[in-house]
């Protein structure tokens, strides 16, 4: 064979053979890689918490200073077989530290004094937004079995556990929820329901021949209606003043993004160092990337997050407005009271004063409708 032929033969065969190789090794670095990232992210139980060595780097404050100190104790894999070991050691770690939340704040007291700009992004686990709501609710003592009749006759009236929630509601040392939102022993009450009597009611009362009983219901609960009626016009006023303050002042929705706009911020810095790269040296250099590029793509989840929620509550509210139910869209502002106004516009307090008087004698004689059996 012609010898020029066979060394193109010869070389053909070495750079097709070089690229295949080289195509192995990207694929094999590939699969570690998403091995790692997988095993990483996976969560385990640790005490009373379920954790993913990404959620101690992502509370610890998503930076360099937080791998070096994971790096530290040793808890940054240099590959997948290595993760049960970094487990291991984050147990005993947690086990010296009495808690999880002990050994996060030791750690972090240690970062502080290097590195401080994690804190920007605020409560690592908590997502600030606006808190949105579908109907007018209201906060009454649920009934619980204790309160639930027995077989032996028990004096009418509420329990003393009862009675104790009712005096601290009515006083305003209790604060159940969001605004008029419902927590705990409490339970949610539909404003736009109670008191009412539908065409479908009177029609269900001539066929299970209960129309007295429901019309005489109906009747004692005009009262409720009237508080109700008086409750409503308060969150007009309300969601008047909300209107007329947006209108008067300048970029008035702002700050409300800020949530939106200190998660980009994270994500940017974020970015930013996983360019640089400090790390590439680093025997565990695979892992602080996983972990950032998994930092990077939740720290932008977040930020659309916080805008989305943002932005649906205010459009909410304008919805409510447009259509003429100012009531609701008053209920909405106050719910989000704070957040449009604290810090800003101080006149809100007596609105917000008028709203809570109105709710608590609503509250009031609901819970009086409710022991006399007649709601």
């Amino acid at each position: 064979m012609d010898p020029i032929v066979i060394a193109i033969l010869t070389l053909f065969v070495l750079a097709t053979g070089g690229t295949a190789t080289a195509a192995v090794r990207r694929r094999k670095r590939t699969l570690a890689r998403l091995g790692l990232q997988q095993d990483m992210r996976a969560a385990r139980r640790l005490e009373d918490h379920r954790l993913s060595l990404f959620d101690v780097f992502w509370d610890l404050g998503a930076s360099d200073f937080a791998l070096e100190l994971m790096a530290h104790h040793d808890l940054l894999p240099t590959q997948r077989e290595a993760v049960h070991g970094s487990w291991s050691r984050l147990s005993t770690l947690v086990e010296q530290h009495g808690s999880y939340e002990a050994f996060l704040e030791d750690s972090l007291e240690a970062i502080q004094e290097f590195f401080i700009k994690h804190k920007q992004a605020g409560h690592r686990r908590r997502l600030p937004g606006l808190t949105e709501a579908s109907a007018k609710t209201i906060p009454v003592p649920r009934i619980t079995a204790e309160d639930a009749p027995t077989a032996e006759p028990v004096p009418e009236g509420p329990s003393a556990r009862e009675v104790r929630e009712r005096r601290a509601l009515r006083m305003g040392r209790q604060d159940p929820g969001n605004g008029m939102m419902a927590a705990g022993t409490y339970e949610e009450i539909n404003l736009d329901r109670v008191g009412n009597l539908s065409a479908t009611d009177l029609l269900m009362g001539v066929v299970d021949g209960s129309l007295g009983d429901r019309l005489e219901a109906w009747w004692k609960q005009r009262r409720l209606r009237q508080h109700r009626q008086r409750l409503d016009e308060a969150l007009e006023r309300l969601y008047d003043f909300y209107a007329d303050v947006a209108r008067r002042t300048p970029a008035f929705y702002e700050p409300l993004y800020d949530a939106h706009l200190r998660w980009q911020d994270e994500a940017t810095r974020l970015r930013q160092e996983r360019h640089r790269r400090p790390w590439k040296n680093e025997t565990w250099a695979l892992a602080a990337d996983v972990l950032y590029d998994d930092g990077i793509a939740l720290s932008e989840r977040l930020s659309q997050r916080a805008y989305e929620s943002t932005y649906r509550a205010i459009e909410a509210i304008h919805d409510y407005a447009r259509r003429g139910d100012r009531a609701m869209a008053g209920y909405l502002v106050f719910l989000n009271r704070h957040a449009f106004f604290a810090g800003r516009h101080q006149a809100y307090v007596e609105h917000c004063r008028e709203v809570e008087f109105a709710t608590a004698r609503l509250s009031e004689e609901i819970l009086r409708l409710r022991d006399q059996g007649s709601l």
